[in-house]
């Protein structure tokens, strides 16, 4: 049975190379002026916009690293037609088999976007941003016709019929891993240490603690959101 979707296809990575330069140079510039002028609080209300003002900026974006996207599902595998928003010109094709998938996983975000990886068996991992326009609930609900309700019943009738080492599982986000759940405590530790370093030698400059405190509070956000996800992806398999 083949089924098309038409959807379109960000390419967040791209997008991220674009703004981090920018950020990073606008953040030691503000810095730098903070610690000429020895005012710490203009270095963290200068840090505060910089993470505001991109969200200004975000719709013109997404749009310049936005492309269109079909996804053709059948019983051997899924393909993505990708091609320009205004001609579509420049059209190529990835396609990729069921049983050369060995896990996968989705996450959405506040704006609608459904980010699904998949893990090959050959040991390679490719990761995709759809602007579906659809929230976590809605692509929840089994009646909604979404990226993350088609594939899923693909993934479902696929595994049925495999004895469990073929099957296709579920992966949890890097934050629940060993490595990742490592990586936040060690982000924690550093700006425990960061804080205790600052009172002693340097009082005055305790506002840029929050800017450490401010970055870290994601992370939290991030691994509880992907804790229920998983949760409740693993217990409709």
């Amino acid at each position: 049975m083949k089924q098309e979707y038409h959807t379109q296809i960000y390419h967040a990575l791209r997008a991220f190379a674009f703004w981090l330069p920018l950020m990073i140079l606008a953040l030691l510039i503000l810095i730098y002026i903070g610690v000429a002028i020895n005012s710490p609080i203009f270095g963290a209300v200068g840090f505060i916009l910089i993470c505001i003002v991109p969200f200004f900026f975000q719709r013109r974006v997404r749009r310049k690293f936005t492309e269109s996207a079909i996804l053709e599902f059948d019983d051997y595998g899924f393909s993505i037609r990708i091609s320009k928003l205004k001609n579509g010109n420049n059209e190529k094709k990835l396609s990729y088999n069921w049983d050369g998938i060995k896990s996968y996983k989705f996450y959405f975000t506040p704006s609608k976007l459904t980010y699904l990886d998949i893990y090959l068996r050959n040991q390679t991992h490719k990761e995709f941003g759809f602007k579906d326009n659809k929230s976590q609930e809605e692509c929840m609900k089994g009646g909604n016709v979404s990226i993350f309700s088609i594939f899923r019943s693909y993934i479902k009738n696929y595994n049925s019929e495999r004895a469990l080492h073929e099957k296709i599982v579920v992966k949890p986000g890097f934050l629940l891993t060993k490595v990742g759940t490592f990586y936040m405590c060690l982000v924690g530790f550093l700006i425990i240490v960061a804080i205790i370093f600052i009172i002693i030698h340097n009082p005055k400059a305790i506002p840029f603690l929050f800017m450490g405190i401010f970055m870290f509070m994601p992370f939290i956000a991030k691994r509880k959101i992907d804790k229920d996800l998983y949760n409740e992806l693993t217990r409709l398999e």
